[in-house]
């Protein structure tokens, strides 16, 4: 289809990889519908995925450029090789089928699945090419056999759609073309050979492959079991979702023979740092199928939750009026009800997060999604003066109503009764005991005053989206809501909330936003000592002003009031991990995934968490699902790389860094910098890491975090200028402090015998993690202690 040229990027510095089209076949194609579906792929962002850079026309030939990887292609090491180790041609065909299950979220079937299609970038598969065979059939008007003599897909890899030039090919072909490569990949040789393409094709319709243990007896019958399934003739008889192959794959990766029992699940995948929360819900409505054949992560029982009869997920309530200047109402009553809910004893109740992943889905997907036995599901319209809101408590496992219930409310009206009502009529139909209701049910939601109730549901609307905008927002409705009723606890509390994590999106709020989030949070708690939200804001500004085990405190308060919180829980989390408790940091890491399991945040600190406790590769799993729940999130990029730093794979680390760097939100950010120095010490590349490491310190403003600084400088071996670096940090009390654990984090670990770095640790109130690490940076040339 194309001639590849290596060749130079003038503007970054960097070899690219040039495809030029045919020029016959460029010319019957038409450069607008090729270049417009080219566009789509060029959209994914994953790391098994080989980025498209750029596309175009000149003079008539239409090329796209991609990344110039120096390894080889997985088809260059089977006919070196033949037959790969089980353990190892198992990890590549999960890389595969990760980046397979990215694209197919967004809608790019690759059509092409071959081992000439990946490439082999240190141990690890890059895919290439998603979308050219989409963008030559669409272009074209075929979709698949040949079009002036090419093939749209090689006859070997071809499902059986694919060869009777079915015109409605889905993401199930590439499932088949997987199982085609992981039996090459496993026996030497692929299901179907003939002698000419045509005879292959017919195989793949009409012949039964030999079972792959024939081939290759040592195989286990639980991996022969799911390749064959991949190989299914009929597309409904194949795994149905990428996902849904993942989960029975992953689980085969801990054991070299492939025989582990498919129960073994590991954990699942996430990254960015500390406190940094709540992506937008419409964030993971795209991908809510990551995780949903894989059925979530339990991770084991003991962690203090008692047995519960029902577990519920209130979907988030369709605005069913015009105007989406409603919708902070529509979301605000069923957050309450939510809310309300968790207070009833014997039910589960799913987090906001997550339930509203599940957005727009039918009943039974979203129960399996979120292995929920009960969806309640509403409707709000608004009408002139009047709202309508209409509820369903619907069955799961046979999607049979249990209740339903209807209020007609005056637009302007506190809504607090019909909330309770909700959750009265909900509790009843459960059969369980309400601790709602009464001639008190407004003065619970904090306020009588309908105007300063509404302020609070905008607050809390714009709250929920994070983004500086978003929280600037938030504040102004919380800080309105307490000026019509001061003695408006939730308000305070939610005003203390916003600005406890605002200096994660906004470095010019500093650590001025800290000191009054602790204002706030003992104001509402002056007002409303039983407050939870009150305690958790407290509890996170405290940690903000390096005072972690006053933070303590104030999260077991939260905790002990509302042990549902996965946010809680998170943030908790954080603050043992600065106290050098890593044990109970993991623990709370793993409570606020399972609480929250469609949040990449807080899956995202989970990961976190256990890069910091040594454990990379469990880690590096989390960091990948946090990019599969939001794509967008470049951190997890960071987590990947210094997971592969320290697992001594540097070739992985330097490619993981480099995707930070250059999908970082504003490809400016200190730390994707930061990171990108470490990506030439790796390598040793010391001139180019010193160039970098100018640059940044030349585009950074008086607003940055010197912690930043401190990272690059250290990837250098500037150990003074590191430390000047940690110390105007901590004696300055910035919030970034307490964003790193400074004395467990293995970045920083090259400083821990230094009388300097141990002062500052314990001024940070933190403290040393015991231990060495096993430091991945190479000793540079001729430098002594710096």
């Amino acid at each position: 289809m194309a001639t590849v040229y290596l060749a130079e990027d003038l503007k970054h510095h960097r070899k690219v990889a040039i495809k030029v089209l045919r020029e016959d076949l460029a010319a019957s194609l038409g450069s607008t519908r090729f270049l417009r579906e080219i566009e789509i792929a060029a959209q994914l962002q994953h790391p098994h995925i080989l980025p498209l850079l750029d596309s175009g026309e000149a003079n008539g030939f239409l090329f796209y450029v991609m990344p110039y990887i120096s390894g080889q292609s997985l088809r260059e090491r089977l006919t070196r090789e033949g037959e790969l180790p089980v353990h190892e041609a198992v990890r590549l065909i999960i890389e595969v089928v990760d980046a397979l299950a990215h694209a197919h979220e967004h809608g790019v079937v690759h059509r092409d699945i071959k081992p000439d299609n990946v490439m082999l970038s240190g141990r690890h598969a890059l895919v290439t090419d998603f979308g050219v065979a989409k963008a030559v059939s669409d272009a074209t008007g075929r979709n698949q056999v040949t079009t002036v003599g090419v093939t749209l897909g090689t006859p070997t890899y071809m499902s059986p759609e694919q060869a009777a030039a079915d015109p409605h090919i889905d993401h199930r072909s590439d499932i088949y073309a997987v199982g085609v490569m992981a039996y090459e990949l496993l026996s030497g040789r692929p299901p179907f050979v003939g002698a000419t393409p045509q005879q292959v094709l017919a195989a793949h319709v009409t012949e039964a492959p030999d079972p792959v243990t024939r081939r290759r007896p040592g195989i286990s019958p639980a991996l022969d079991a799911i390749i064959m399934r991949c190989l299914a003739k009929r597309p409904a008889d194949r795994f149905q979702t990428a996902h849904e192959l993942l989960s029975q794959l992953e689980p085969l990766a801990t054991a070299s023979t492939g025989s582990t029992p498919p129960a073994t699940r590991p954990v699942a995948a996430a990254g960015v740092r500390r406190r940094v929360s709540w992506l937008p819900v419409v964030a993971v409505v795209a991908v809510i199928v990551v995780i949903g054949a894989a059925g979530y992560w339990h991770f084991g029982a003991g962690h203090g939750a008692s047995p519960v009869t029902h577990a519920i997920a209130v979907l988030p309530f369709e605005n069913a009026t015009r105007d989406t200047a409603s919708d902070y109402l529509a979301d605000g009553m069923a957050n309450d009800v939510r809310s309300g809910l968790m207070k009833l004893p014997q039910l589960t109740v799913k987090a906001r997060t997550s339930s509203g992943a599940a957005r727009g889905k039918s009943i039974h997907d979203a129960g399996a999604l979120l292995h929920a036995d009960v969806i309640l599901q509403g409707t709000f319209r608004r009408t002139g003066d009047k709202i309508t809101v209409t509820v369903d408590l619907v069955n799961v496992a046979n999607e049979a109503a249990l209740w339903s219930g209807r209020y007609v409310l005056p637009a302007d009206g506190n809504f607090a009764s019909a909330q309770d009502s909700i959750t009265a009529g909900l509790s009843s139909a459960l059969h369980l005991q309400s601790v709602t209701g009464g001639a008190n049910a407004q003065a619970r939601r904090g306020t009588n005053d309908p105007e300063a109730y509404n302020l609070y549901l905008k607050g809390q609307f714009f709250f929920s989206q994070r983004g500086s905008e978003n929280l600037f927002s938030a504040i102004a409705y919380f800080r309105a809501a307490v000026a019509r009723d001061p003695g408006f606890a939730r308000g305070y509390a939610g005003w203390a909330m916003a600005l406890s994590v605002l200096p994660n999106y906004s470095q010019a709020a500093g650590d001025t936003a800290q000191a009054v989030a602790d204002r706030m949070a003992r104001r509402a708690l002056a007002i409303d000592s039983s407050l939870a939200e009150g305690h958790l804001a407290l509890a996170n500004a405290l940690g903000g002003e390096l005072r972690p085990q006053e933070a303590e405190v104030e999260f077991a308060a939260a905790l002990a009031r509302d042990p549902a919180s996965a946010i809680g829980h998170e943030w908790c989390g954080d603050n043992y991990a600065v106290l050098g408790r890593l044990d109970d940091g993991l623990r709370e890491g793993r409570l606020a995934v399972n609480l929250d399991p469609l949040s990449a945040v807080a899956a995202a600190d989970y990961s976190y968490a256990l890069f910091v406790a040594g454990q990379f590769v469990e880690s590096r799993r989390l960091a990948r699902r946090a990019l599969m729940l939001d794509p967008g999130y470049s951190a997890a990029y960071q987590y990947l790389g210094s997971a592969f730093a320290f697992e001594r794979q540097p070739d992985s680390a330097e490619a993981m860094y480099d995707h930070f760097f250059h999908t970082d939100a504003d490809s400016l950010g200190p730390q994707a910098r930061a990171f990108y120095v470490w990506r030439f010490a790796l390598d040793g590349q010391w001139p180019e890491a010193e160039r970098q490491l100018a640059t940044m310190q030349r585009v950074m403003t008086g607003g940055s975090r010197d912690v930043d600084l401190a990272i690059a400088n250290i990837a250098l071996g500037h150990k003074t200028a590191a430390l000047d670096a940690l110390e105007r940090m901590v004696h300055a009390r910035s919030f970034f402090a307490a964003s790193f654990t400074l004395g467990c984090d293995p970045v920083f670990s090259i400083l821990k015998s230094e009388p300097r770095f141990i002062a500052l640790v314990k001024d940070a109130g933190q403290r040393i993690c015991p231990g060495l690490i096993n430091w991945p940076i190479p000793a540079r040339p001729g430098a002594g202690k710096s």
